[in-house]
């Protein structure tokens, strides 16, 4: 039985930062699965319409890379998303997953970086994908400090999944350390973050990424030079700024996140 791997990414127009995070981590998924073709798909359609007009590059969506699969004959599909969150774009994965589910023998989604929250489901015990993301974070953050706060630049979403910004900053604050969570689109905003800070009486932030890929929006929203940018709104706050200028997917210890999450796409079904 002919058998693929699909990395499906939200995609970048950055190729400096691409070859540094979504690169990097098809080629660790791809080593992990010596028995499967690897194949790239993309979800955001303004990414993969500007690459294609700008660049003469073509990238397929989920939905036209399985039409293509099934019609070349495989029978063991494996996709393993390298989104953040399940919001959206995640839920365009699973659409895509859905409507060819009968194409194939064996159709499996992996799931997110975050997707479960622990606990037990159906009397089963489901995985804690928080706990391995702050892990994964451990040694990007500073000494705890009650002067010093981490602040981590999210996308955010219209779907439900955005409460899970919300949710790992609560996880930090149980266990005393100074991480906030904020999101270009959507809730915490800026605006909520600049409040906590406040609020907590801090004086040097350490701004870093909440993405896979350190693309437009860090380089520009985040770090960028105008007056706009995180980093000097904070700054003409009066504190001190540190920026991490590295995607999650620069960093070993998240690509081999998503590497589990493929290993047990189909232990811990999400479709």
């Amino acid at each position: 039985m002919k058998k693929a791997l699909v990395v499906v990414s939200f995609g970048t127009t950055h190729h400096d930062t691409r070859e540094r995070t979504i690169d990097v981590i098809e080629q660790r998924l791809a080593a992990a699965f010596p028995d499967r073709d690897f194949y790239r798909a993309w979800t955001a359609l303004m990414i993969l319409n500007k690459l294609k007009r700008r660049d003469g590059i073509h990238i397929p969506t989920p939905k036209t890379l399985l039409q293509q699969l099934a019609e070349a004959g495989y029978g063991d599909v494996l996709i393993q998303p390298t989104h953040v969150i399940p919001g959206i774009e995640f839920l365009r994965v699973q659409e895509a997953v859905q409507a060819f589910a009968d194409r194939f023998e064996r159709l499996s989604l992996g799931r997110p970086l975050i997707y479960f929250q622990g606990g037990v489901s159906r009397g089963r015990a489901m995985p804690d994908d928080y706990a391995p993301v702050m892990d994964a974070f451990e040694d990007l953050l500073p000494a705890p400090s009650p002067e010093h706060a981490v602040v981590l630049f999210g996308h955010g979403t219209a779907h439900p999944a955005n409460a899970i910004y919300a949710a790992l900053q609560a996880r930090y604050e149980s266990g005393g350390q100074r991480v906030l969570v904020g999101a270009v689109d959507a809730f915490p905003t800026l605006d909520d973050v600049r409040r906590q800070l406040r609020q907590r009486g801090v004086r040097r932030i350490t701004l870093a990424p909440f993405m896979v890929v350190a693309g437009e929006h860090v380089k520009n929203d985040m770090a960028g030079e105008d007056d706009a940018s995180w980093k000097n709104i904070f700054t003409a706050d009066g504190y001190q700024v540190d920026v991490i200028l590295r995607g999650l997917g620069e960093i070993p210890a998240f690509q081999r996140i998503f590497v589990q999450h493929a290993q047990e796409a189909t232990t811990y079904p999400v479709w």
